[in-house]
């Protein structure tokens, strides 16, 4: 991989080639000396060096080298493993194989290294010299020696660490037998993976198979090891593995080699096979799809329902059936003498079992039935419902659940798609889901198993003997590999499969869960999450499956580096993850009562007699055009005019009298002098009947255009009325009761609590309460983040409240209501409540109000800055906590919706948050207003006036004030109303519209609205107020998705565009703006223009790296920083003595003076008390950390997992 920039190139040439210089160099040295601490220290240090460019810069098989080569000499220093000559030729090819791979970097020409080969033996190396059962592992088969060939410990040994099956011990369990089953089953897969990557593969492909050469081994350790002394299977399995050994290191064709190793498989399978048998439903781990690569077929499937129909209807019933027996299990749990709902589970289960059979789903149908059977023993009083038997329960409907996802899901390809796939040349393995609804469904899933495995670890290392617990981290990750498995994603699959297996000994009461193992699997867990965001996003993982599962075997030190981003001048200002979540959760289907599509229906056809009512008035309107074409072909030109042989005769008099004259047109004119002659009496007979003509068809024209006034005025109102209601009809059938997500978190709070050893009650009050669709959908995220946190923060442990007396059990209340124009969900519990000291330090601190602010603030308000963007309580910030993001995320969404949010507290008592949600998003009652003179720069024109829209829910009232009226209070102007000052803001400014103010407008009052939101008031000055409508609310374009202050569009009745105002965003706005200068003849531009460019921040960027200090530099002068570097702690300190800075970033492992010295030299001066310290290193352990913050750092980011987000993120909000 050919470095790109030519400056970085340079250095990393520099830096690489001096690296491995003085690697070698020390290598000699430890030859003569391989006691010598200082000369291990010093290779370390290089090592270290070279494996932190290598990540910065993408290089990733140099990066995953260097780090097992490090590793390797991390042991050997301390005294794990012997520097013999063995570790000596190991290291020296890994050696070999970096200069070659640097070559590369710097060059661009192909190196020909096998990174995985020597990857795999610096790995064995070091397991196979540690391992203390190598000599168990190779005497425990039977077989003879001379049928038995020795294999490199390099490759083969990769199994040694998983704990061995006493000898003699068939896998007697279903459990095992399952586990036998699947490995089988992925055995074939995986070697028809391997043989479709030939031996002379590109270099970034090698990775890859070395993961499924790792996976291979392993798989086939594993089935020894199941099978105890079985000598005669050890003598299969280790022969096959020599094979393929000798076939990689002699670099020959898998294909010409393939019929024997599938033959060996065969005699493998064939084997084992018969001691396989199907698992029950009672067995604490259900089976589910092995995690196989795309295209195997999972062991436990359901058939595929071709008819469409029947397809939705069993879709939707099931769905029906499944979510009334999760709900009804639930209750049983808390009250499991209540026969009524037993009978309830029963017959939804019976029905789910029909409906299957019916439909030849025989796989559901068969796993209904069973659990069926599992509540008979309940129903005739034998047993009771218990934690145990309810999580069994749980287990068996998830199964079920994933049997009908299949059913109901098409299959992703046919047999001769299949092959031409295989056929085509081989390509990067793609771990995207195509599926729309697939992938979503997987991203709601994945994430909610993730979450209980992260809660479930940390219990589990509290409560370590908790059996319930374990199992019930277990089948989430069963799910998890389940889940993958069916989707194709086969990294994922194995690396769940394989964290299952480091928690099987605990299960098995052979080893203990430490802390140690909590680490490995919280590591995994992360890489989990990783890999789900590439099949959710399409962007790659950049993981190795090889290394993350070495670091959850725990058989590497460090996890591995990620590459850093390109370019440093791509830094996102939208780092955040505030919509991370948004879409994920869809109602993709909504049941509708017959009645009311039967009145939609009546409605429609009333719309069509409408129709051809307004038909008709246009036949009656060609009437009256008809009836004016012949009134004016009779009368000439038009009726208006006198007929031609009268007005000759008129004019004839008039000239003989001496008066008058005829005008250009034709007309008499001065009728006044024809009135003194005689006219002839036939004339003025002529004249008469003219007039009477006139006046007839004057009122047959009245009467026609009066009845088709009427007809027009009464079909309107009859289509408006029409139109209203097949639009409340519609906007009907999109309500849902609120029960449809609340009915999501009884499990949620139930996990959630058992996984932190609290005892909690969920209540659920006015679920029947009906909202929009999209509502429900926006709110899930939220209101989850809320219901986690009340647990998480809130509600104290049983002992806690008991002290307190309080009851043990603690109660968060989920309620719903509906206001006239609004809806209401309050989330509160009876906890501990928010400590307003707390929060008044962090708002000083993070410059969200000053003290004095904060002295006039009531209570209420000083809790709502818990909402305010980056505000958090803690004072160490790493990636994952620390950062503000939280609440501040839970307004976005609700303001999103039109809502509020707001938080009331009581110290001691507990907290409710209480959001505010509109009715509907397609429609709005808003106040039109006007805005004029805006300047528009392109055409350099004066735009007189521009319309906008303020919803009327938050506009309190109006009123015309004069400039007398405004004075200034604190900075801004301010009025009274009530006897209450409020901060007033021309909207032209909240806006930053370029405003033309003419001399001659300027204006005795000004038009001001008095908007509320929340607790929150402001005066809106604006031109003109114009009128109040109903407005439907356009969706906003994807290129315009959030825009600050503006909450959508409508049209107009003049067919204009109209900006709706968002009131919420207005509010924040207002922050540092202030009234634009009085009238001028100048373009007046927004506060923003005219203020003076601030001075750059100033940074010390402290890294012995130079290739790490100039990408680091970028990034940071791309962010807009002003960057001093260092070149190792001494030179920052000397140089932060020297200067003024508003931030250090440093590494900690650099020589004269190491980050953790600096950042402890800095803190002794009281000047920098206060001054950011972000730490970016490769020591990644909670250790590390411990000592970061210890030390007197205020953010640690690790290079390992390196963002450049996070930092820049994290720099902003420290400054």
């Amino acid at each position: 991989m050919l470095i790109e920039d030519e400056e970085l190139r340079g250095i990393f040439q520099e830096a690489s080639e001096d690296g491995l210089r003085k690697i070698k160099a020390g290598l000699a040295e430890l030859r003569e000396n391989p006691k010598d601490a200082e000369t291990l220290e010093d290779l370390l240090r290089e090592s270290h060096s070279l494996k932190g460019n290598a990540g910065m810069l993408g290089l990733k098989d140099i990066a995953t080298l260097t780090q097992q080569w490090e590793h390797l000499l991390s042991q050997v220093k301390g005294g794990q493993v012997n520097f013999d000559d063995e570790v000596q030729q190991r290291l020296d090819e890994g050696l070999t194989a970096l200069d070659g791979l640097v070559r590369e970097a710097i060059t661009g020409e192909p190196s020909g290294v096998q990174t995985f080969y020597i990857l795999a033996k610096l790995m064995g190396s070091q397991e196979s010299t540690v391992s203390s059962h190598g000599d168990e592992a190779q005497s425990s088969s039977s077989a003879p020696a001379e049928n038995r060939t020795t294999q490199p410990r390099s490759l083969v040994s990769r199994g040694a660490e998983t704990p061995e099956r006493s000898p003699g011990r068939p896998p007697e369990t279903s459990a095992d037998a399952l586990e036998a089953d699947d490995i089988l089953g992925r055995l074939e897969a995986e070697f028809l993976a391997l043989e479709d990557h030939d031996s002379d593969e590109a270099a970034q492909e090698t990775i890859q198979q070395s993961d499924r050469i790792e996976s291979l081994f392993r798989d086939l350790d594993r089935l020894e090891q199941l099978t105890g002394d079985d000598g005669q299977l050890q003598t299969l399995t280790q022969n096959w593995k020599q094979d393929l050994v000798t076939l990689i290191e002699s670099g020959g064709s898998f294909e010409a080699q393939a019929d024997h190793l599938y033959d060996g498989l065969d005699a493998i399978r064939a084997h084992f096979h018969p001691r396989l048998s199907p698992p029950p439903l009672s067995e604490a781990a259900p089976p589910s799809p092995s995690p196989a690569p795309q295209g195997t077929a999972s062991q436990e499937t359901a058939t595929y329902i071709e008819d469409d129909e029947l397809r939705h209807t069993f879709q939707q019933a099931s769905q029906d059936h499944l979510q009334k027996l999760y709900d009804g299990l639930l209750h049983l749990e808390q009250f499991p003498d209540d026969r009524a709902k037993l009978e309830d589970i029963l017959r939804e289960v019976h029905s789910l079992k029909g409906d299957a059979g019916m439909l030849g789903v025989t796989a559901v149908a068969q796993l209904a039935h069973d659990w069926e059977q599992e509540l008979a023993p309940v129903k005739s009083g034998q047993v009771s419902i218990d934690n145990e038997k309810c999580d069994r329960l749980l287990m068996g409907l998830d199964r079920i659940r994933r049997l009908i996802h299949q059913a109901i899901t098409p299959p992703e390809q046919s047999e001769s798609e299949s092959e031409e796939d295989n056929a085509a040349p081989p390509v990067a393995e793609s771990r995207y889901i195509e599926d729309d609804e697939l992938r979503q469904t997987f991203q709601v899933a994945s994430e909610d198993h993730l979450q209980k495995l992260d809660a479930g670890l940390l219990y589990l290392e509290e409560h370590p003997q908790d059996e319930s617990k374990l199992d019930e981290v277990l089948r989430e990750i069963h799910s998890i590999k389940g889940d993958a498995a069916m989707l194709g994603i086969s990294d994922m699959a194995q690396l769940a499969h394989e964290w299952e297996q480091q928690l099987l000994p605990v299960k098995q009461g052979r080893e203990t869960f430490d802390s140690s193992l909590c680490d490995r699997l919280g590591d995994g867990i992360k890489d989990l999450r990783r890999l789900v965001d590439e099949a959710i996003s399409n962007s790659p993982a950049q993981l190795s499956l090889m290394e993350s599962l070495a670091r959850l075997r725990g058989e590497t030190g460090q996890p591995a580096p990620t590459p850093a981003r390109a370019k440093p001048s791509e830094t996102s200002s939208n780092s955040s993850g505030a919509d991370h979540h948004d879409g994920n959760y869809r109602i993709d289907t909504i049941r509708v009562d017959t009645q009311n599509l039967d009145a939609l229906m009546t409605t429609a056809g009333e719309l069509t007699v409408t129709k051809i009512r307004i038909a008709h008035r246009l036949s009656e309107i060609e009437e009256v055009v008809a009836f004016w074409e012949e009134w004016a072909r009779e009368a000439g030109n038009t009726p208006l005019k006198l007929n031609q042989p009268f007005q000759n005769e008129l004019q004839k008099t008039i000239e003989q009298r001496g008066g008058g004259t005829r005008g250009t047109n034709g007309h008499v004119s001065r009728m006044g002098a024809a009135a003194q002659a005689p006219i002839s009496e036939g004339a003025l007979l002529n004249f008469y009947r003219l007039q009477e003509q006139n006046e007839a068809r004057l009122e047959t024209l009245g009467k026609l255009v009066n009845r088709l006034q009427v007809g027009i005025a009464e079909d309107t109102a009859r289509l408006e009325t029409l139109a209203d209601e097949i639009e409340e009809g519609v906007r009907t059938l999109r309500l849902l009761p609120l029960s449809t997500i609340f009915n999501l978190y009884p499990r949620l709070v139930r996990d959630l609590a058992r996984s932190q050893g609290k005892e909690v009650r969920l209540k659920i009050i006015g679920g029947d309460t009906r909202a929009d669709k999209r509502i429900l959908e926006d709110m899930k995220d939220p209101l989850t983040h809320i219901i986690r946190n009340a647990i998480d923060h809130g509600i104290e442990s049983p002992e806690e409240r008991q002290r307190q007396g309080k009851p043990s059990t603690a109660t968060i209340t989920l309620r719903g209501y509906q206001t006239a124009s609004t809806i209401a969900i309050e989330v509160s519990d009876d906890g501990q409540g928010l400590d307003l000291k707390k929060i008044k330090k962090t708002a000083i601190k993070n410059e969200v109000a000053s003290a004095m602010e904060l002295d006039t603030m009531t209570p209420n308000q000083i809790q709502n800055l818990i909402f305010m963007p980056g505000f958090s309580t803690r004072n160490f910030v790493t990636e994952v906590s620390g950062r503000g993001v939280g609440l501040d995320v839970v307004r976005a969404n609700v303001e999103r919706l039109k809502g509020s949010v707001q938080v009331k507290s009581n110290r001691g008592q507990g907290c409710s948050i209480h959001l505010q949600l509109g009715t509907t998003l397609a429609t709005a009652h808003v106040l039109l207003l006007e805005v004029r003179h805006i300047y528009h720069e392109a055409t350099r024109t004066i735009l007189p006036r521009q319309a906008y829209a303020l919803p009327v829910e938050f506009v309190q009232t109006a009123l015309m004030i004069a400039p007398d009226d405004i004075f200034s209070l604190e900075g801004r102007e301010t009025i009274l109303h009530d006897n209450q000052p409020i901060s007033v803001v021309h909207l032209a400014d909240i806006l930053e519209l370029p405003i033309r103010a003419q001399m001659e407008d300027k204006q005795s009052s000004f038009a001001c609205i008095l908007l509320k939101v929340g607790e929150d008031w402001l005066g809106l000055l604006v031109d003109r107020l114009i009128d109040e409508q109903d407005a439907i609310l356009k969706p906003q374009s994807k290129l315009l998705k959030r825009v600050r202050n503006v909450s959508g569009a409508t049209i107009l009745g003049t067919g204009e565009v109209c900006m709706v105002l968002n009131p919420v965003d207005i509010i924040k706005s207002v922050r540092g703006v202030h009234r634009r200068a009085n009238v001028s003849s100048e373009i007046i531009e927004p506060a923003s223009s005219q203020a003076e460019t601030p001075a750059k921040q100033m940074l010390l960027l402290v890294e012995d790296s130079i290739t790490t200090r100039t990408q680091e530099k970028r990034i940071l002068e791309a962010a807009g920083y002003g960057v001093v570097t260092a070149v190792d702690g001494l030179d920052g300190y000397n140089k932060l003595r020297s200067g003024r800075f508003d931030a250090v970033v440093s590494d900690i492992q650099m020589p004269n003076l190491d980050g953790l010295e600096l950042t402890a030299r800095i803190r002794n001066h009281q000047e920098y008390s206060e001054l950011p310290i972000v730490l970016v290193t490769s020591l990644a352990t909670d250790e590390d950390r411990r000592r970061g913050a210890d030390a007197g750092a205020n953010a640690y980011i690790t290079k390992s997992s390196f963002n450049q987000d996070v930092l820049v993120e994290t720099l902003q909000r420290l400054i």
